[in-house]
């Protein structure tokens, strides 16, 4: 004879661990970022540090790719601090990630005129030149910037992916070989 009894299945006694997806975690880590932000933005504002909060927060949303948002945080700076050559760079970064080229090039070129010493603005200022297809300005731009700084691989490699654009292979296997040199990894 058949049992025709239908069996319930055993309920575990513990509870299953609720999973959480990567892009909820990426929300959660702005979310808690930006109650961060906004804590040291009324800290920073009571004790007359406004341009600091400005930089922190534009740095935190640049961090998570929220370029507009940056943007509107470096421009606030730049109200309070006209004079800061690294909001003008961090303005001008946003603006290059947004693909907003002559803009970024017109803010690096004011964070040179600030700190004509900075060589990472030369170098950033090129890459945003070879955007435009102005390959001979990214050039002299990295030859600035490998001139303030020789060590600086980065300036070689985008320097030679200058070069091999204008039709100068001769060079550009020479900065890739002082590339290799300074043990400069790419990130292609």
């Amino acid at each position: 004879m058949t049992n025709n009894t239908i069996t319930q299945p055993e309920q575990s006694t513990t509870k299953s661990a609720r999973r959480i997806s990567p892009h909820s975690k990426l929300n959660l880590i702005i979310l808690i970022s930006t109650l961060v932000c906004t804590a040291l933005g009324i800290l920073a504002c009571t004790q007359g540090q406004a341009a600091w909060f400005y930089e922190f927060k534009g740095e935190n949303l640049k961090s998570f790719g929220q370029y507009t948002d940056a943007l509107n945080c470096f421009n606030e700076q730049i109200a309070i601090e006209p004079k800061s050559a690294k909001a003008y760079f961090n303005k001008a970064e946003s603006l290059y990630f947004l693909k907003r080229y002559p803009e970024s090039i017109d803010a690096f070129t004011k964070a040179i005129a600030l700190d004509p010493t900075h060589s990472r603005y030369f170098m950033e200022r090129g890459v945003a030149y070879m955007q435009l297809g102005l390959d001979q300005k990214g050039i002299d731009d990295c030859t600035l910037s490998i001139a303030l700084n020789p060590k600086d691989g980065n300036a070689y490699y985008n320097r030679a992916l200058a070069y091999i654009k204008v039709g100068r292979r001769d060079l550009a296997e020479k900065d890739r070989a002082k590339v290799e040199q300074l043990g400069y990894k790419p990130v292609d």
